[in-house]
């Protein structure tokens, strides 16, 4: 009994000893290549392209380890698959019983480039049937019950555009049984200009037939936004199917990683700061809409130099979107800003003719709630009820802005301080310019009609050209109009400034004024006084003296037509020379106002024959000034303030004209129309050079002026 006893432990302690000294070099004799070949035909199978192995080992003690060292898998273009090392643990017994290897799966040095060519890789992994059929496979069956990644570099293709992830960790644990609950945790940089980190932390869970993965409370993270996840991610077609987003924080950046075309579609450079809130939902079902939500309600917001919006203001976009593979179209989406609300339809075309055509309309656009947001739209108050609209239209290259253009109209509101009854513009950008081809309104009584342009930046830049035609207006330099009725104005206009103090202070331009029939309120313009003035003047140098005929003391009388070409910069007005026509005289005057109200000018008054006659008795002294064609030219002067202004003769001049004995100067100007016999026209007559004085207008060509028209 002893010595069989003592037979029996020799045997089992020999075969324990030469079972342990195999499984210690087992990996030293035990041949790899036929390893490498199952390893490399398996890759093939799965992969596009040619596969290599640099290594293959494996231990059985302590625990059953593999270990494949550089893999590689490449196409005719690139490396699709690249691994530093695979590291797995192997469970002995199922593989001798079903051929399967169950592993805990460790992957360092990854890089990858994920596809649809690569998907069945990724299936391999998940241990999900990829539907293929062959030898290799049936060695290779894999379980894998925890996969971690280390060091991964992962380029992910969709819709046209790769976004590369690097330095990826990834731990998934539990994978090994089909409908339970997987937990996962990632993270890495989204490689841009600069990197952006990511973190993923969740569940999931796996199904095969179909090869889906649902994901459940997935909290992530990219960048500076922060949200919620959740969804089923379809591995068959390569996309979701269905799920749902909730961020906050959301960045620009996060738009053009997942919409290349992004910058494009927003010409004007939109970008923010803030929570501004992301919400995104996509119901199962290949022909559901995915439904958008972008709150900006609680950012700073900025478009350039287009517009500008503070935290507190609403800025929502609510999109329904429809994405295929020909194009994503937006119908019955709108966009909320302030109290006005747009709504918004359009379709953005994938494929090689990448083009978008987006409408956006409001049909009661109200100006006072988008006024806050656009600095330029500063000189325009009112307009409560109108009508915008605007198109974004062309190819989506991000060198080439698409073409902005569109329509306003609206009615009761002010321009610059002025009543505007109606309004209507057509407006489109030219780079950083809002340029206006047409507009026409209704003010005064009268039509304005002509073009404008605004050149964006700190001080926006106005310049509008207009034609104003039978409009009730008021020339007003102060409180009260001296100079008001029916008339005509073609002017240019330029100002700059974010303010309408601002905007007054720079403004600029020329043009002419024509008024029929004006009523003219000049102190001392009015008979008696003026004529008067005038006949104790040349009473002074007469040797018949005389009063003011009944016909002189009508004079001046009311002007038939008045003429005020003028010239307005920085706070001065020059005006002149004006040109007035009535039944008793011909006048010319140049005016300067300047911006503190002070007003001062000169110029001639040329009564017409018959006044002329009734002021000189003296026939001697009438020879002497009056002209050939029978009338003579009064010196006047203008002065006052805003509030009073005065027309006078100028009598140092007057005084100097009457006692100069010269010879009398034919005055050229055009006779108004005669309404009675004693209006004989003017005839030339020759003459002597006149020594005059440059008008004011000359005289401060380089002075600066001030306009203000209509009230």
């Amino acid at each position: 009994m002893p010595k069989t006893f003592m037979r029996v432990f020799i045997i089992v302690a020999g075969l324990s000893v030469l079972t342990l000294l195999f499984l210690v070099l087992a990996p030293y004799i035990v041949p790899t290549k036929n390893f490498k070949r199952l390893i490399v035909d398996d890759l093939e199978q799965r992969l596009p392209g040619k596969a290599t192995v640099a290594d293959f080992s494996f231990r059985l003690l302590p625990t059953p380890t593999f270990t494949i060292a550089g893999i590689s898998v490449k196409d005719a273009k690139q490396e699709v698959l690249a691994i530093d090392a695979v590291t797995g643990d192997v469970f002995l017994m199922e593989w001798l019983k079903s051929k399967r290897v169950s592993t805990h799966l460790s992957l360092t040095g990854v890089r990858f480039q994920a596809s649809e060519q690569t998907l069945p890789f990724v299936k391999y992994l998940l241990g999900l049937n990829d539907g293929r059929k062959g030898k290799a496979l049936s060695h290779l069956q894999l379980r894998v019950l925890s996969l971690e990644v280390r060091r991964g570099k992962i380029d992910l293709e969709t819709g046209g555009a790769t976004k590369t992830l690097d330095q990826v960790a990834l731990s998934a644990r539990d994978l090994g049984n089909q409908g339970q609950l997987t937990s996962f945790e990632a993270q890495g940089n989204l490689l841009r200009a600069e990197p952006l980190p990511f973190s993923l932390a969740g569940k999931a869970t796996l199904r095969n037939l179909p090869s889906v993965l649902r994901f459940q409370d997935v909290q992530a993270k990219l960048g500076s936004a922060e949200g919620g996840f959740s969804g089923t991610l379809d591995l068959e077609a390569s996309k979701f199917s269905a799920f749902s987003v909730n961020a906050s924080s959301v960045a620009p950046e996060l738009l053009q990683i997942f919409y290349p075309t992004y910058p494009s579609l927003l010409p004007f450079g939109l970008s923010w700061s803030g929570p501004a809130g992301l919400q995104v939902t996509k119901n199962d079902g290949a022909d559901q809409p995915l439904a958008v939500m972008l709150d900006f309600g609680a950012s700073t917001l900025s478009a350039g130099k287009w517009l500008t919006k503070g935290a507190g203001y609403p800025f929502k976009l609510t999109a329904s979107v429809v994405d295929n593979a020909q194009a994503v179209s937006f119908e019955g989406s709108t966009l909320e800003l302030g109290a006005v609300t747009f709504g918004i339809n359009g379709t953005v075309r994938h494929g090689a003719e990448k083009q978008a055509k987006l409408t956006m309309q409001s049909k009661t656009f109200d100006l006072s709630a988008v006024r806050p947001y656009a600095s330029f739209l500063t000189p325009f108050e009112g307009f409560a009820s109108g009508a915008l609209s605007f198109t974004l239209e062309g190819p989506l290259a991000t060198e080439t802005p698409l073409v902005f253009s569109g329509k306003w109209s609206a009615v009761k509101g002010t321009a610059m301080g002025e009543p505007v009854d109606e309004l209507a513009l057509d407006f489109e950008r030219k780079g950083d310019e809002l340029s206006i081809p047409f507009f026409k309104a209704k003010l005064y009584g009268g039509n304005a009609s002509g073009k404008a342009a605004v050149t964006l930046g700190t001080d926006p830049e106005y310049r509008v050209e207009s034609v104003l035609d039978h409009a009730q207006m008021a020339f007003v330099p102060g409180s009260a109009p001296f100079l008001k009725g029916e008339g005509s104005l073609v002017s240019t206009f330029t100002t700059q400034g974010q303010t309408t103090k601002n905007l007054f202070a720079h403004l600029a331009g020329e043009g002419t004024l024509v008024m029929k029939a004006p009523e003219l309120s000049l102190q001392s313009f009015s008979a008696p006084t003026f004529a008067n003035a005038v006949v104790d003047a040349i009473n002074a140098v007469s040797a018949v003296k005389g009063e003011a005929t009944p016909s002189l003391n009508a004079f001046p009388g009311k002007p038939e037509e008045l003429r005020l070409p003028f010239r307005l910069t920085q706070g001065l007005l020059l005006v002149g020379p004006t040109e007035a026509t009535a039944e008793s005289f011909i006048g010319q005057i140049s005016i300067r106002f300047t911006a503190d109200g002070v007003a001062d000018g000169e110029g001639t008054i040329t009564l017409t024959p018959s006044t002329t006659k009734a002021l000189f008795r003296d026939p001697l002294l009438a020879k002497r000034v009056v002209s050939a064609s029978g009338s003579f030219s009064v010196p006047v002067t203008l002065t006052g303030t805003k509030e009073r202004l005065a027309l006078h003769p100028h009598s140092e001049k007057l005084a100097a004209l009457l006692k100069k004995p010269v010879e009398p100067v034919a005055v050229a100007l055009p006779e108004p129309k005669a309404k009675s016999a004693d209006r004989p026209q003017v005839k030339p007559a020759p003459q002597q050079p006149v020594v005059k004085k440059k008008p004011i207008l000359e005289e401060s060509a380089d002075d600066v002026m001030k306009v203000i028209l209509g009230k």
